[in-house]
Order: C-alpha cells, then structure tokens, then sequence
C-alpha cells in the first residue's frame, strides 16, 4: 500500500511539474483567456503576476515535502529537493526568453523559491501536527 501512495504522490508532482511548465511556456501570458480556465481563476492570475509564480510552488513543494517525509528525513535532502525547485522555475523563466509575448522576471523565481520553501514548510508543520495530536480510534 506504501508503494502505491509513493507513485501516487510523483504522479501529483509530475502533473504539477507539467502545468507549470504548459502554463508558463503558452505564449499568451493572459491566462484569462484561456478557454479551460475559469473566469475568476484568470482575473486573479492577472491581476497578481509574480505571486502566481508562488502558488504553483506551494504545491510543488508541498508534495515534495510530503514524498521527503515519506521517503526519508535527512537534512540535505530537504535543500537539493528545494534548490530542484529552484532549477525548475528557473528553467521556467528562461523559457520565456524565447516567447515574445512573455517576459523573463528575477521577482518569478524569488516568488517561486518562497513558493516551494512555503510548501515544505507546510508539509513539515502538517506532519509535526499529526504527531503531536493523533487521531484517536473510539473503535476497540
């Protein structure tokens, strides 16, 4: 069962990984008009152009919190896990260099860095929760 919620949790992350990329590479960088994207969805994106940077991370480092957690629960782990983050938004970026519509920004990799440290983080904080209050069984 352990197996299962492993290849479950890469998949989330490579979707997430996949998005991010389809996402930031479309040549239109007004996500509004996008036709698969709801509405208020797109006017938030707009209207918060560097923040959106970090939503995506959130989730990403989020899972990769979750799989680190999981998996193992050395130190430096956590840092090569975040600075591959780091690389992907970076990567991400200079994609955009080559899309005359888009526009390479040093603030979208800050925002994404923070993004996935916030998403450790999270995912640290959720599983010191679970152990200091477990959830208790009224079934015996």
């Amino acid at each position: 069962m352990n197996f299962i919620r492993l290849i479950f949790l890469y998949i989330l992350l490579m979707a997430g990984v996949f998005i991010t990329f389809y996402l930031s590479w479309i040549p239109q960088p007004d996500l509004s008009k996008l036709r698969y994207m709801p509405a208020w969805l797109g006017r938030w994106t707009n209207a918060h152009d560097t923040l959106r940077t970090a939503v995506t991370f959130i989730y990403l480092g989020f899972f990769s919190g979750i799989l680190l957690l999981i998996k193992t629960r050395q130190l430096r782990w956590w840092f090569y896990s975040w600075l591959l983050l780091v690389f992907v938004v970076t990567i991400v970026e200079f994609g955009q260099l080559f899309l005359s519509l888009r526009v390479f920004d040093w603030r979208d990799i800050f925002w994404g860095a923070s993004g996935a440290l916030m998403g450790m983080v999270t995912a640290c904080f959720i599983s010191m929760w679970i152990k200091v209050f477990p959830a208790t069984s009224s079934r015996k």
